[in-house]
């Protein structure tokens, strides 16, 4: 300082050198697809965000994936494996969803793409994790060209392109990516060898935690043996950077109840109604029971009003949430076996004579128009839905009187307006997704529809005239919405008139339709049963991630994260004995499996604490490598202060102070073994020691650090010897 003026001054100087500050250890990054990634109004596709809590999972990122499955008959294995060189050729290389009926077998298999990121995160969250990143690279459902809402599918170009986003992140200390075992065995290896070329090499700062494909099945498999198969892919690139665990696991985390025969795809409803009428046959009463599936509720407001003179007509259906485009093609009533008209007769209620003649408009503005050419004071016909194997699934009716006398067809008219919310059964709503089958006289002869008209949708409406009409004080109809061709659900329109004020029905909700099921059909519940133990079974790699955190949280990094039971495992899918964990410690390639296995009276435990590079002995054990990651971070970023100080022995001392207190510090914590610090670490640094007078005029620090990691005593030798009987 300069002093030019008279006067006092103050000078203050530093009396501690800078400190080293523990980086932290367990915060995992989580790479797969969601229901939604939007925080606000701003989306957070693609972009790794940190949250705390499964709560805020669920506000960032949505809900659970709506798994969907057909039913087909059981059959064994073909010889196509997930593990083999052809496995692309196998979908689905998950565990088989099958139950029994009688002495055959029926098999329930996904339609749609397994994501499981959202199983994982609860995983992870219920076995002791805590902040994390999050990146969503995908919805459940996209938008295809023509604007319809369709499943994604899971792509590993979208998953190392996430990957890559993860150098910008310095936080992130471990890589978990779950859905990886959903891709084919060969896309699988893509992904998993980046993420240890992104851990080892790229960053160096950070472990990854790899899923075994195919792990829910045994080494001795018919189907192949995913340990092996995993060894061969793998590679020996960064193995110390990475750890593996077997097998799956069945886990809690789902429950029966979360699923229903909505969950079944619509063109398995009939098969499956067969099945469980089949299953009780003995109590024909629980018939209606199992036929109301496809009978779900009308919700909304609507009115009738009945007068003298002109047509009947059913207007202005509210399809918004069922139709989020409201498209002019939104809903179609059309006969199934012949999709887009309405063909057969009906039959008049007073001498059964044939209503010859229908016409149909064309589908336009939201509306839809059904006439014929005879009028009656009384009217009634009923429609029978059916599906395209001809079942019949539900009964579609219609009654209208007029009380007064008998009236010409000029002098009958009725008006009615419906408002229904389907948005649970058609969310997408495209052009032919409701169909009218057949007719239904009121002396039960089955007629065929002829000519009836068509449905119009337009901004989310539909309207239903026929003409002439059936009008009076009491209304019925039902209708099935299709999709594909396929049944999705049944609605009822029930109205009573006295005077102006309706009266409403409305058939039983699918949840109460899936309580009685449950109630009543026992193979019902082994179904549903079926589908959560298909979705309970999980990689074990997030359920990893939380035990690291709360191993770290509760003893340190340097703790081996194993000898611990996890939470909402019910049991390993593979049990595994003393002598097969031997082949997965050593192996002659080196690459340690840690094995998970269940104990009597102790639950599921995590049984292994090694890392890929099992023959290594610097890099043997997961504690090591990851208290080596801690300690090497902590002081780069702590010695980032020094960059351009005078390289000279004031700056030796202060930077060997500052690093010598940090592994006091961790020695003292348990982190380093020896009776002394000076037996824990040694700190070298200076001219002569470290550096050559090359490297100082180079502007090079040399610091040389060398620390004794504790390592976990894996093998417990106890020794038992008899000694002479002493008086």
């Amino acid at each position: 300082m300069a002093m030019k003026t008279p006067g006092v001054y103050i000078v203050e100087k530093s009396a501690f050198p800078n400190s080293v500050v523990q980086v932290a250890t367990a915060v995992p990054a989580f790479i797969g697809y969601t229901e939604r990634a939007v925080n606000g109004t701003v989306s957070l596709d693609m972009t790794p965000w940190r949250i705390t809590s499964f709560s805020e999972f669920v506000q960032y990122y949505g809900g659970a994936p709506d798994p969907v499955f057909e039913i087909v008959d059981f059959e064994v294995a073909s010889g196509v494996s997930p593990l083999s060189a052809d496995g692309a050729a196998m979908k689905d290389p998950l565990p088989r969803a099958v139950f029994p009926l009688g002495e055959k077998k029926f098999e329930l298999k996904q339609k749609n793409p397994a994501f499981s990121l959202y199983g994982a995160m609860r995983l992870f969250f219920q076995n002791g994790g805590g902040p994390c990143y999050v990146i969503s690279i995908g919805a459940y459902k996209v938008r295809d060209d023509q604007g319809q809402l369709v499943d994604n599918v899971i792509d590993a170009e979208k998953m190392l392109t996430a990957i890559d986003s993860l150098k910008n992140e310095p936080e992130p200390t471990m890589l978990v990516i779950p859905e990886a075992t959903r891709l084919v065995r060969q896309n699988c290896v893509k992904v998993q060898q980046a993420m240890l070329k992104h851990c080892g090499n790229d960053m160096k700062n950070r472990f990854a935690i790899l899923d075994i494909f195919g792990g829910h099945l045994g080494q001795k498999d018919p189907l192949g043996n995913p340990v092996a198969t995993f060894r061969n892919d793998v590679g020996i690139n960064n193995l110390d950077f990475g750890a593996a665990y077997f097998p799956w696991l069945d886990t809690s985390i789902f429950q029966s109840r979360d699923f229903s025969f909505q969950n079944i795809e619509p063109a398995s409803h009939p098969k499956m109604m067969a099945l469980l009428k089949q299953s009780v046959k003995r109590n024909p009463d629980l018939a209606p029971e199992i036929d109301r599936i496809s009978a779900p509720t009308v919700t909304g407001d609507f009115t009738i009003s009945v007068t003298k003179g002109g047509k009947v007509a059913i207007t202005e259906q509210d399809l918004k949430a069922e139709d989020d485009e409201s498209d002019k093609a939104g809903l179609t009533y059309a006969l199934a076996k012949k999709p887009g008209t309405l063909a057969g007769s009906f039959v008049k209620t007073e001498d059964d004579s044939e209503i010859k003649t229908f016409t149909q408009e064309d589908v336009s503005e939201g509306k839809v128009s059904f006439k014929h050419d005879d009028a009656t004071p009384e009217g009634k016909f009923e429609m029978t839905v059916t599906d395209e194997l001809g079942i019949s699934t539900d009964t579609i009716t219609l009654k209208v009187e007029v009380v007064g006398g008998v009236l010409a067809k000029a002098d009958i008219e009725a008006e009615t307006a419906v408002s229904v919310d389907v948005a649970a059964d058609n969310p997408e709503g495209d052009a032919d997704s409701v169909v009218l089958v057949e007719a239904t006289s009121s002396d039960g002869k089955t007629k065929a529809l002829d000519g009836v008209g068509t449905w119009k949708a337009d901004a989310g409406t539909v309207t239903f005239t026929p003409d002439p009409a059936f009008a009076g004080p009491e209304a019925k109809v039902k209708y099935t919405i299709f999709k594909d061709d396929a049944p999705l659900a049944t609605r009822e329109i029930r109205v009573l008139v006295d005077g102006t004020t309706p009266v409403r029905q409305e058939t039983p909700t699918p949840a109460a339709i899936d309580k009685t099921l449950r109630a009543l059909v026992p193979l019902y519940v082994t179904m549903m049963d079926a589908i959560a133990r298909r979705e309970n079974a999980m990689p074990p790699a997030a359920a990893m991630a939380g035990i690291y955190t709360m191993v770290d949280n509760a003893r340190g990094v340097w703790k081996a994260p194993a000898n611990v039971s996890l939470n909402s495992v019910v049991a390993p899918r593979v049990n595994i004995n003393h002598e097969e964990q031997e082949n997965l410690n050593v192996s002659t390639t080196g690459k340690s499996i840690n094995a998970i296995r269940p104990f009597v009276g102790e639950g599921t435990l995590v049984w292994g604490a090694r890392t890929l590079d099992g023959n290594s002995l610097d890099w043997r054990y997961i504690n090591v490598r990851r208290t080596m990651i801690m300690i090497e971070e902590s002081i780069r970023l702590a010695s980032k202060a020094y960059v351009f100080e005078p390289n000279t022995a004031n700056t030796w001392v202060t930077m060997r102070s500052m690093i010598e207190n940090f592994l006091t510090s961790v020695w003292k914590a348990g982190g380093l073994a020896g009776a002394v610090p000076t037996d824990a670490f040694s700190v070298f640094v200076g001219l002569g020691e470290t550096m050559t007078p090359e490297d100082i005029l180079e502007g090079i620090l040399r610091i040389t650090v060398l620390v004794a990691v504790t390592r976990p005593a894996e093998f417990i030798e106890i020794t038992f010897q008899q000694q002479m009987q002493k008086s």
